[in-house]
C-alpha cells in the first residue's frame, strides 16, 4: 500500500518532468535544425524549422528571433515584423522589439531602394535623361552603392532590363544577368558640371562589342570662360572589350562665351591605345584633319567606354 503510494507521488512528480526534458530535447532539435539551415542561406526551411521550434515551445524568444532573421534573408520583412510582434506578445523579450525596429528600418531602406530603382527604370522606358540624371545624383541613388551588393537588376536580370553596376547604369538586353544584345550605358560624374555621358551599341559577353556610339555633353568651366552653352561630343566606331578598336569618328560642338563652332575628325585606336600619327613639340598627334588633335599620354590603354571597360 505504502509503495503504490509513493510510486504514485512520483510519478505525479516525473511526468512532467519527463514530459519538459522531451519538449525541450525537441525544441533544440528544430533549432539546431533551423540554425544550420541559416547559415546555409536555406531561408525557407530555416522558417519552416524555427515555426515547428514555436509550435513546440511558444515562450522562447529565440525561436522568434531566428525566425525573422530568416524572413530578412528573403527580404520578406513584413513578415519578420510580424513574427517579432508575435514573439514579443509570448515572451515580453525586450530584445525582440529592438531588432522589429531594425527591421522597420530596413524594411523602409527596401521600400526607398525600390523607388529609386523602378523611377531608373521607368525613365530608361522613354528615355528621359532629364529624370533619369536627377535620380542619378540624388542622395537615395548614392545609399545603393553604399548598402547593396551590385549589380542590381529591375525587373529581372533577363529580357530588358535595368542593370544597376558600381560605375553606371545599364539598360538593355540581358541573359541571366550579363549584358548581351544592345543596350544603353549611363556613367554618371558629379565632378562636371551638366555631366551627361551615354553609350548605344551592342553588348557581347558583358561588354560594348561592335558598333557603338558614346554622346557626352558638359559645359565648359575652364578658367576665364563663361560659356553660353554646353559643350557636346559624339564618337562613333567600333568596340572591343569597351575600348575603342579600329577608326573612330568624333562629332563636336563647343562654346566659348557666346561663341559656337564644331569640329570633326577621325582617329584610329588599337584596342583602346591611341594610334599616334606624329609628334611635334612633345604632343602626340592623333589627327590632322581639321586642324592638329593631340593627346598628351600615348601607349596608355584608356580609350573606349567610360566605366565599361575590361579590367586587366
Amino acid at each position: 500500500m505504502i509503495a503504490a503510494a509513493v510510486a504514485l507521488i512520483l510519478a505525479v512528480f516525473l511526468i512532467p518532468v519527463i514530459k519538459q526534458r522531451n519538449m525541450q530535447k525537441r525544441f533544440e532539435e528544430q533549432m539546431d535544425l533551423g540554425n544550420r539551415y541559416l547559415l546555409e542561406q536555406d531561408y525557407e526551411a530555416a522558417i519552416v524549422a524555427f515555426r515547428k521550434a514555436i509550435e513546440i515551445d511558444p515562450r522562447q524568444a529565440e525561436s522568434y528571433r531566428k525566425m525573422a532573421e530568416a524572413y530578412v534573408g528573403i527580404g520578406d520583412y513584413e513578415n519578420a515584423i510580424l513574427t517579432l510582434e508575435k514573439g514579443y506578445e509570448y515572451t515580453g523579450e525586450e530584445s525582440l522589439k529592438e531588432y522589429q525596429e531594425e527591421v522597420l528600418q530596413m524594411k523602409e531602406r527596401q521600400e526607398r531602394r525600390e523607388a529609386v530603382i523602378r523611377g531608373l527604370y521607368e525613365a530608361c522606358l522613354v528615355s528621359d535623361e532629364d529624370r533619369l540624371y536627377e535620380i542619378l545624383y540624388s542622395d537615395e541613388y548614392r545609399q545603393i552603392g553604399n548598402e547593396w551588393e551590385l549589380p542590381l537588376f529591375y525587373p529581372e536580370e533577363n529580357g530588358t532590363a535595368l542593370g544597376i553596376y558600381q560605375k553606371g547604369v545599364y539598360f538593355g538586353t540581358l541573359a541571366d544577368g550579363i549584358r548581351e544584345g544592345e543596350g544603353r550605358w549611363y556613367f554618371p560624374d558629379e565632378t562636371v558640371r551638366g555631366w551627361r555621358y551615354r553609350f548605344t551599341g551592342d553588348w557581347v559577353n558583358d561588354y560594348p562589342n561592335g558598333n557603338g556610339e558614346v554622346d557626352q555633353s558638359f559645359w565648359n568651366d575652364s578658367p576665364g570662360i563663361e560659356a553660353e552653352g554646353m559643350d557636346h561630343e559624339i564618337i562613333r566606331g567600333n568596340y572591343r572589350d569597351g575600348y575603342a578598336d579600329g577608326e573612330m569618328s568624333v562629332s563636336s560642338t563647343y562654346h566659348t562665351g557666346a561663341d559656337q563652332w564644331q569640329d570633326n575628325y577621325h582617329f584610329r585606336a588599337n584596342y583602346g591605345v591611341y594610334e599616334i600619327i606624329a609628334e611635334e613639340g612633345g604632343e602626340y598627334v592623333i589627327s590632322y584633319e581639321n586642324g592638329m588633335v593631340s593627346v598628351d599620354e600615348p601607349g596608355i590603354r584608356n580609350v573606349g567606354v567610360r566605366g565599361a571597360m575590361k579590367d586587366f
